[in-house]
């Protein structure tokens, strides 16, 4: 309690007494057991009023003594074992992890390594290991003792195999790193690509950088050759002279995306000297190669010479490719239904109904791109089904807007979407469910490609949406001038 609040009790205390003592006792002659009752009552009432005006705040603090981690590290490498070191290693973890000072001081635990992390058990090291990566087992351990006093021991020959240098690891402050040196300590020369950095997405046709670090250990000059390769064509290649004072080298080079979908690149380094630790030489890394040319579509109502014209004209530019549509009139309820059919199995898979909003007796032509039109269609039916849910009901309505134009609502009583990602629904690549609440997969170019041939048909798409409640998008399509029927089909609703 500080003393500032003592001091105030203490006043209140005196301050209370002398109260009383003026009230029931001074030149009072006349004392008895009951003026001592109320005194004494009295005192208590105004020291307590005192206290709650002061309002003293009693703090406890409560001490813990917690023993500092001893974190044994073993090397599980085969140099170990073929030097006969086992047993002894063994052995001295095992006289550490039963020794009475060391356990009354702190809290002993061990783990195996090699290529990767694990607590050994049955207190003996399992030395089984075909590569040793000592980088990575000091950061993991470093990772799981962030927040705890640890004194780390690393038992290990010190020839990393695998992985990046761990001389250069840094370890946190709470962590201090000692060394026990155990089994074959000679070093070899080694080769080793120790880092990548390049993008894991590229456009067709065009170039992307890589580099590449290269690091050597050893006290010899050496001729080394570095290749990058895809499959069995060689991309890049250049000589390389390594010693002791020139121990790494960094590769900048740019590569040609040549063709869609996922490539496989292959960097390696080798040398004519017999290296014993070949598995770091290598590294594989692939690069997704996408499309990034912009479809144009022209649409036409009649044959012209010059449409080709057109069209070969705009292709002199790589990148862009046109297509050349002609305008059908079709019957936009018979193109809904073949769409609900198709994806019929798919919305009975989260029990979602496909329905027209009422039951439309007569057809309603339209003049649009009839594929790409069930393209749209499609699209926006599906992400209905998979952002609907279970048991709900995906809707399409058709009305008329004015003399020549209908419009297409599809809604759903799904998730919705939050306002704030509206405005970009329509960009290319853009998803809704970046940060993984949603479990649907997607590119993110089903509505970008949606506005895209609506434009191209001169129309536009809208979207409504409360997040929690529903979706609706919308869209408009010119009609058929002449509504010729083409035969009359009843539509489900």
């Amino acid at each position: 309690m500080p003393i500032a609040t003592i001091l105030y009790l203490t006043l209140a205390a005196i301050l209370a007494l002398g109260f009383v003592f003026f009230a029931y006792f001074f030149k009072n002659k006349n004392l008895s057991s009951q003026t001592y009752f109320l005194g004494a009552i009295r005192f208590i009432s105004i020291f307590t009023l005192l206290i709650l005006l002061i309002n003293p705040k009693i703090k406890q603090t409560e001490f813990e003594t917690v023993k500092p981690k001893l974190v044994l590290a073993i090397d599980g490498s085969e140099s170990i074992e073929n030097l006969e070191k086992k047993d002894s290693l063994q052995s001295l973890v095992k006289r550490l992890k039963k020794n009475e000072a060391l356990n009354a001081q702190f809290e002993i635990s061990a783990y195996n390594f090699g290529g990767d992390l694990e607590v050994a058990t049955n207190d003996s090291s399992k030395i089984d290991r075909n590569k040793t990566d000592i980088y990575n087992a000091i950061a993991q351990l470093n990772k799981l003792y962030k927040d705890k006093p640890t004194a780390l021991v690393l038992f290990s020959d010190g020839n990393s195999t695998y992985g990046q240098d761990y001389e250069f690891f840094k370890l946190n402050e709470n962590i201090i790193l000692n060394s026990v040196v155990t089994g074959d300590t000679a070093t070899t020369f080694d080769l080793s690509i120790n880092a990548l950095n390049l993008n894991k997405y590229a456009f067709l046709n065009n170039q992307f950088p890589v580099e590449i670090f290269l690091n050597y250990s050893g006290n010899d000059a050496i001729k080394t050759n570095f290749q990058l390769k895809a499959g069995n064509s060689i991309l890049f290649s250049k000589t390389i002279n390594f010693d002791k004072e020139n121990s790494s080298e960094i590769i900048n080079t740019t590569l040609t995306a040549k063709q869609l979908g996922t490539i496989i690149y292959e960097a390696s380094i080798t040398s004519s000297q017999n290296e014993k630790n070949e598995v770091n030489n290598k590294r594989k890394f692939a690069v997704e190669v996408i499309d990034e040319r912009t479809n144009i579509l022209l649409l036409s109502d009649i044959s012209h010479p010059d449409l080709g014209a057109l069209k070969k004209s705009i292709e002199n530019n790589k990148q862009r490719e046109v297509m050349l549509k002609d305008i059908d009139s079709f019957n936009i309820l018979e193109l809904i239904q073949n769409v609900f059919d198709l994806l019929e199995m798919k919305a009975a898979k989260k029990d979602i109904s496909l329905v027209f909003d009422l039951s439309y007796k007569e057809p309603i032509m339209v003049n649009a791109d009839m594929d790409r039109l069930q393209q749209v269609i499609s699209n926006l039916i599906v992400n209905s089904i998979k952002y609907g849910k279970k048991g709900g009901t995906t809707e399409v309505s058709i009305e008329n807007l004015i003399k020549n134009k209908v419009i297409i609502r599809v809604s759903d009583n799904g998730e919705g979407i939050e306002k704030a990602n509206i405005p970009r629904l329509f960009e290319r690549f853009f998803r809704v469910d970046k940060s993984g609440s949603r479990k649907e997969g997607g590119s993110g170019l089903g509505l970008s490609i949606v506005k895209h041939i609506l434009e191209a048909h001169h129309e536009k798409i809208y979207v409504e949406s409360v997040y929690g409640v529903g979706s609706e998008f919308s869209f408009t399509l010119e009609k058929t001038k002449n509504r010729t029927k083409t035969g009359s089909k009843k539509i489900k609703s």
